[in-house]
């Protein structure tokens, strides 16, 4: 009973902020709107631009809505872009006052320009980005040895399998030593292309390639992402703990999502995952979400691979991540271990990105670093 009014407590929530967002958008708009008669047909426009991307992840269960999910999510990032560009005209409009035609004019130009450059941003591959960082605790063994961190691919009914074979692909080609996956590999809709598997299958590391769950894939169903990788031959990490061979140590914990479902052995569970582990030798820990990295620390992780956040993708929501989170994005240090914050091999909601790219990261340690 309590996980339901946790919900529909969040949708309350989503749906005023939402509905607010387009309530200002559309008082921005309205001069302009009211020149030209279609008040009424944007109301409309608004309305089913507003609901789009939750109709669809919730029907497609039952029919293919792909469409009609990709018009949400298109439209879930016009509208968060045009209420920042709308925030923004508004305060300089009590400096300098403009017609409000000329404001609504401005705002919807502005919006679209800036829609429209954050969606073909994100049409480009994930950039490679490199870090080298000093090997854990002096491990003579590290030296020269590369992970690729990746992670929210959210696999899903709106992303082809073409899209991720040149994943996987590029993927490859950094030739890393292991693959750590840090959470929110599919997403609620992944049931609809049961064959990512086989292409995930085709990731390919000397040490194996690993991951923990997310968020949403406990949404998606934590069975059914179970079942993935197993397919795929991805080794999960959730609670558990492998040593690999040239010493380095690898740790994983389930995603705090995993408390809705009330079951223990889902719970996230630090002890669990370092159960055995030498706190003298290198660990690395992934985490889907940037929390609890100081606890890790003090229990002897050198290195937390989180994600979650996408850095936001796009205004506001960059900033809402940047205060919300104290690792929102990036490398961090603390003490002699660091955490690492991926904005994300992929996009989840609008396939957009206006001051952050979509990532893969290789890490390489070096005693020269």
């Amino acid at each position: 009973m309590r996980q339901v009014a946790h919900f529909f407590l969040f949708m309350t929530v989503v749906t005023c902020v939402y509905g607010g967002m387009h309530l200002l958008v559309f008082k921005g708009l309205q001069p302009l709107l009211v020149l030209m008669a279609l008040q009424a047909p944007v109301v409309w426009l608004m309305v089913f631009g507003s609901l789009a991307y939750f109709l669809g992840e919730t029907l497609c269960v039952y029919i293919p809505t792909a469409p009609v999910t990709y018009f949400g999510e298109l439209w879930m990032g016009f509208i968060s872009l045009a209420f920042s560009v709308f925030v923004l005209l508004f305060g300089l409009n009590f400096l300098f006052p403009l017609p409000t035609k000329h404001l609504a004019l401005a705002g919807l130009g502005l919006s679209l320009a800036l829609t429209l450059f954050a969606w073909v941003k994100e049409l480009f591959p994930p950039r490679i980005k490199t870090l080298t960082l000093p090997i854990p605790k002096n491990h003579a063994g590290l030296n020269g040895f590369r992970i690729l961190h990746l992670s929210d691919l959210h696999i899903g009914h709106t992303k082809s399998l073409r899209w991720l074979r040149q994943g996987v692909a590029q993927a490859n080609a950094q030739n890393a030593d292991v693959i750590l996956i840090s959470g929110d590999l599919i997403d609620y809709s992944a049931k609809h292309v049961p064959e990512a598997a086989s292409v995930l299958s085709e990731l390919k590391a000397p040490y194996g390639v690993f991951a923990v769950s997310g968020n949403h894939d406990f949404y998606a169903g934590i069975h059914r992402y179970q079942a993935l990788l197993q397919v795929a031959g991805i080794k999960g990490l959730d609670n558990h703990n492998i040593t690999l061979a040239n010493g380095l140590q690898l740790a994983g914990v389930y995603d705090i999502a995993g408390r809705q479902l009330r079951q223990a052995a889902l719970l996230p569970n630090l002890d669990s995952a370092l159960a055995g582990l030498d706190p003298q030798k290198p660990i690395v820990l992934l985490n889907h979400q940037p929390l609890g990295f100081d606890q890790a620390v003090a229990r002897g992780v050198d290195l937390q691979l989180s994600g979650h956040t996408h850095a936001g993708q796009i205004p506001p929501l960059d900033l809402v991540v940047r205060f919300y989170f104290k690792y929102s994005w990036g490398l961090y240090r603390h003490e002699n271990a660091f955490i690492h914050t991926s904005c994300g091999s992929s996009t989840w909601g609008p396939p957009m990105r206006l001051f952050s790219r979509s990532e893969m990261t290789v890490i390489r340690f070096s005693q020269a670093s």
